[in-house]
């Protein structure tokens, strides 16, 4: 562990010169610079800076700013972490530490919890740009400049993609649809349950204005893609006579199951919703299967045998919702 500098905690944290701050931990991504900073007092604070490095560092610094500007503070199903100390030149924040718990919250405790999100008012001083969306030229056919900076592993995966006719999929999650609060990177890494079962979420660089079906979505794609590597794991381990059907079918029917109970919490707080929500957000989890196979691709000569499942359900939800039927679409069950 490192000392951590302090004129930096003078400006931040309002501590004297000379505090025995000592860093836990050092998160280094492409965005900012992460640390988890303990004090001798035992008192412990995240310290994040937007560097020049971060792609718009200005814009995501602001939208954290507004996610903590007290919104939230009356909301039950979630809170934020506590802001305590900004400094607006080195675009730098100072936010409690949230002790993660051993368990991850549920797909339920996590639907409601967006659902609540996505039930506040939409202020027009929100940031109102769309998200990141899939590129419909690169899922039908790559530059010779992209295909010749791309792994073995990624080619293998656009050749997979685009033997499918995408274009129609991609362009339903492209429709605008209406516009709610969304947190923009929905993933259990981003939502800490403490040992009194309160949810935080953290991580609101992609907060803004926008469809809420990408939040469910992707906590459902992430949901299928965790059970189904886990029943495909079961296959190679266990004595007996699973097969990689069997496996399927088990994993199906997890899904089908946790998918029914979070929409039933996700409709409980923030009902009706828009008739397009649920297909919507079926492919939202197939473009997030599809994401998982890309980022597994571009470290990889070829891609595993349990991604190529995933990709393959991802793509089967991209094209087809309507396969889980009439039910699904009104009960959120998965029916492949």
């Amino acid at each position: 562990m490192t000392s951590y500098g302090s004129e930096c905690l003078d400006t931040l944290l309002g501590y004297r010169s000379g505090s025995d701050a000592m860093v836990e931990s050092v998160v280094l991504g492409s965005r900012n610079r992460v640390e988890h900073v303990t004090l001798s007092s035992g008192a412990s604070y995240v310290i994040s800076r937007w560097g020049e490095l971060s792609p718009d560092p200005e814009r995501r610094f602001r939208r954290v700013l507004q996610a903590h500007d007290g919104r939230f503070d009356n909301c039950v199903h979630f809170r934020t972490p506590l802001l305590y100390a900004v400094d607006e030149e080195t675009r730098t924040t100072a936010h409690e530490y949230v002790h993660r718990q051993p368990r991850v919250s549920s797909l339920s405790e996590a639907c409601a919890a967006f659902a609540e999100l996505h039930a506040q008012p939409v202020t027009p001083t929100l940031d109102h740009s769309l998200h990141a969306m899939p590129q419909i030229a690169l899922w039908e056919g790559l530059a010779m400049s992209e295909w010749q900076s791309l792994s073995m592993g990624e080619l293998e995966t656009w050749r997979l993609i685009q033997s499918q006719d995408l274009r129609e999929a991609l362009v339903e999650v492209l429709t605008p649809a209406p516009i709610v609060l969304v947190h923009g990177d929905a993933s259990q890494r981003n939502l800490l349950v403490d040992d009194t079962g309160t949810v935080t979420i953290v991580d609101w660089e992609e907060f803004r204005a926008g469809d809420g079906a990408r939040d469910i979505g992707f906590l459902f794609g992430e949901t299928l893609e965790s059970e189904l590597r886990r029943n495909l794991h079961h296959v190679r381990t266990a004595r007996g006579n699973i097969t990689l059907t069997n496996a399927a079918d088990s994993a199906v029917a997890a899904a089908k199951s946790i998918w029914a109970q979070g929409l039933t919490s996700y409709c409980a707080i923030r009902a009706p919703m828009d008739n397009g929500f649920v297909s919507r957000s079926v492919r939202y989890a197939g473009w997030r299967l599809a994401e998982s196979a890309l980022a597994e691709g571009a470290t990889r000569l070829r891609l595993t045998a349990d991604s190529k499942a995933v990709l393959g359900l991802g793509l089967k939800l991209l094209r087809h919702p309507e396969l889980a039927g009439t039910e699904f679409m009104k009960m959120g069950s998965l029916g492949l």
